[in-house]
């Protein structure tokens, strides 16, 4: 291909400064994250991709090979790869490619921070020192993308089936309306540095709003509807909002909860009301507008956007735990673009995303998750559809778009898995053979760093079509991602497969598997915005001291939040002063630089016998069992023994009972049959056997329950979290009956003895 120049430059325009400093001295290539150039792994310098001249110099021949060295450190440089220094002795060591080095000193109790090796001279928060704020970043894609795609939806046909494609508007459209809806609520009088609270499901207009918020300098407040009515209440109170964008079908929900809200004055509501809801309205004293009315008034009366500057609040994101309120998280836009700016490293040149990558949005753009991956998709021009709100029909709209760029937690691959499997187990002789023989040659092909096109199109071609057949990359956030399912989604779609760490007080993002990555159970390296030292916990026997060094996850830059709003308190708890923040992790250093979590600081307990269980961890194994859908594990320091409530996974393990001869259909009749209970804690046994778990950690007893847990049983937090003292309250009586049953087990053996 040839190289993007001064005098050829590309169409469509790239990131490019004007700057001369960003071409090479030799070629005259243009520098950009989306060009090739090079960071040497030992000092950070930079060298050109094209010539391999700026920052180089040919030192010295070795057995009549010239030997690149980087001029700042002299360090030797490869064609294709870097050098790479180990972190404690200052050396370079072979063999081993470092993906995080240690930076700094290390003080008493805690290990030295690490950070990616082209931010040891300074993290890398900004791709562009012209682009500011969220405004300046999506000025680039508005302009050089203006009739390209930007925002689709499925719209519903006269017969109420979902329509066959996905319907755009053009980035010229999203900007228009961001404008005008900016400008009419600025007309109508709302104040810059005055919050909108946002209440609906994914869909262009929530995005629109947003971008207005963006303009006209409003922190956007995203409500939800698993927050429930109490704690929509506390935050809309909390925040003090006197404007709220909803959805026509959450505006019935959130007027009950508007009767208590005391700072409320106006509603927008994105679809036409009906009646009752006007009259609801109009009852409570407040103002009833909807979304296309305020962009006639803002078409009618623009308005000058005030300025807006980096460290100005672009949102608050209220998360919830497992008690007490929701705590607001304050992000400005200056964590949006650090983090966008760590993508831009993590994912150069033709590998990463540009103008022609499609994204699903599905996960709630509530959580800080999808809203980063879906902006970041947008600011390189690419195209986002809006899923059309139904998740068991969620693969038929993945099917439909075609997304090149797919986001999910582990609950949903793992799903996709179960169904995966199932298909297979039902399929002829010859076709699961083939399958398993693919599964395999792949598997092993990847483990000795190989490909395997022919058996990706015969084998895995129609499992590839089922997510549309053209994903590049699966990204799985939210929560650890077993290594075995993702060996599993990397052979069977033959596609990379990213997982990531972070929270919302970092924006969802601090870590990130290489894209080249063939090992699963650890998360990465830091994003280039970010650095990370591991504290000692001495409690849990976690010590940067240890070998592999282990420790609590702390992590500092340009994407953490500044605090939790209207409460120092629980902001003094985790953000020290330095800048330093507390996530509440265990992490482990890899050999190579990555880190991997492994624990929770809170959710771990001793038993009796003075062993501590990880409990997440544990759930995470028993989730293996494909007869498990949800699994809680509880322990105590009285008890020798950890027991499990689960939640069957039905499609799986109902047809597995008809083959063994149940024909009993009640799935509450089977939940209490201890004969069922005895199939599904043999598999559980089988599936700790396999993971080789400690005694210890075996399920002695298990129950079954056909609840799903959920956030409307107040079983699970709005981010699918385990709420685990409501757990206890609820299954207190089923954890009694658990360890009694253990307890005259082991008192029946004693007087055998």
């Amino acid at each position: 291909m040839e190289p993007i120049t001064a005098a050829n430059p590309a169409e469509p325009p790239k990131w490019v400064a004007d700057d001369s400093s960003e071409f090479c001295n030799k070629c005259k290539a243009v520098f950009t994250l989306t060009n090739r150039r090079h960071h040497c792994r030992n000092c950070g310098g930079l060298y050109c991709g094209t010539c391999t001249n700026h920052f180089i110099s040919i030192l010295k021949y070795r057995f009549d090979a010239p030997v690149r060295v980087c001029e700042e450190c002299h360090a030797k440089v490869e064609k294709d790869t870097y050098p790479v220094l180990d972190p404690d002795l200052g050396k370079n060591r072979a063999g081993v490619n470092m993906q995080s080095v240690a930076v700094g000193e290390r003080k008493a109790g805690e290990g030295t921070p690490r950070r990616l090796a082209i931010a040891t001279k300074g993290l890398l928060c900004q791709w562009d020192p012209e682009i500011k704020t969220l405004v300046d970043a999506f000025a680039f894609p508005f302009k050089n993308f203006s009739q390209s795609p930007s925002l689709g939806t499925r719209g519903q046909l006269a017969d109420k089936k979902w329509a066959p494609e996905f319907k755009f508007s053009t980035f010229a459209d999203t900007e228009r309306r961001r404008n005008n809806f900016g400008s009419g609520l600025a007309h109508l009088g709302h104040k810059a540095d005055d919050p909108v609270g946002l209440y609906a499901m994914n869909r262009p207009e929530w995005v629109i709003a947003d971008f207005a918020c963006q303009l006209f300098r409003w922190p956007s407040v995203a409500l939800y509807d698993t927050l429930g009515k109490d704690a929509v209440e506390y935050v809309m109170n909390h925040a003090e909002i006197k404007l709220v964008v909803v959805a026509g079908k959450q505006l019935t929900t959130f007027m009950t909860a508007a009767k208590s809200c005391s700072s409320l004055k106006t509603i927008v509501v994105m679809d036409e009301p009906s009646g009752d809801q006007v009259k609801a309205a109009e009852a409570l004293g407040l103002k009833l507008i909807t979304f296309a009315h305020v962009e006639d008034e803002g078409l009618k009366n623009p308005q000058k956007p005030p300025p807006v500057a980096a460290n100005n609040t672009y949102t608050i994101m209220y998360t919830s735990g497992t008690t007490g309120n929701p705590k607001g998280v304050i992000l400005s836009h200056a964590n949006f673009l650090a983090v966008m700016t760590g993508v831009r490293h993590h994912l150069p040149g033709d590998t990463g995303l540009s103008q022609k990558d499609r994204h699903l949005s599905y996960l709630p753009l509530a959580h800080s998750f999808e809203r980063a991956v879906l902006y970041t998709i947008l600011s390189f021009g690419g195209q986002v559809g809006f899923y059309h709100g139904v998740i068991p029909e969620l693969f038929d709209d993945i099917q439909v778009l075609k997304p090149s760029f797919l986001v999910g937690a582990p609950r949903v691959w793992s799903r996709l898995h179960d169904k995966v499997e199932a298909t297979v187990s039902k399929a002829s002789t010859i076709k699961k053979t083939m399958f398993e023989w693919g599964f395999w040659w792949k598997q092993g092909t990847l483990a000795a760093g190989g490909s395997s096109p022919i058996i990706d199109a015969l084998v895995f071609g129609k499992t590839k079509g089922t997510l549309g057949g053209q994903v590049k990359f699966i990204l799985s956030g939210s929560a650890p991602l077993d290594p075995q399912l993702g060996e599993w989604l990397k052979i069977v779609f033959c596609c990379t497969v990213l997982e990531g760490y972070g929270l919302t007080e970092n924006l969802a993002a601090a870590f990130v598997t290489e894209l080249n990555e063939n090992k699963f159970g650890r998360v990465g390296k830091p994003i280039s915005c970010t650095e990370c030292k591991l504290v000692d916990v001495p409690e849990m026997k976690y010590l940067s001291s240890n070998n592999p060094p282990t420790g609590e996850i702390c992590l500092r830059g340009g994407n953490v939040f500044s605090g939790y709003f209207k409460d120092d308190e629980k902001t003094k708890e985790v953000l020290e002063g330095d800048g330093w923040f507390h996530t509440g992790d265990i992490g482990r250093w890899n050999e190579d630089g990555t880190l991997s979590i492994i624990d929770r600081k809170k959710n771990i307990f001793k038993l009796a016998q003075g062993e501590y269980v990880a409990v997440e961890y544990l759930e995470g194994v028993y989730k293996r069992s494909s007869y498990v859908a949800q699994v809680w594990v509880y322990g105590n320091s009285f008890q020798r023994y950890v027991v499990a409530l689960i939640v069957p996974d039905w499609e799986m393990l109902g047809p597995h009972l008809e083959k063994l001869g149940f024909s009993e259909k009640d799935h509450v009749k089977l939940c209490n049959d201890p004969k069922v209970i005895e199939v599904v804690h043999k598999d559980l046994l089988d599936t700790a056997k396999k993971s080789k778990l400690h005694g210890f950690e075996y399920v002695k007893a298990c129950r079954m329950t056909d609840e799903i847990f959920t956030v409307d049983n107040d079983l699970l937090t709005p981010t699918f979290k385990l709420k685990r003292p409501q757990l206890l309250e609820k299954y207190k009586p089923l954890v009694d009956s658990m360890y009694a049953e253990i307890n005259k087990a082991e008192a029946a053996n004693k007087d055998d003895k």
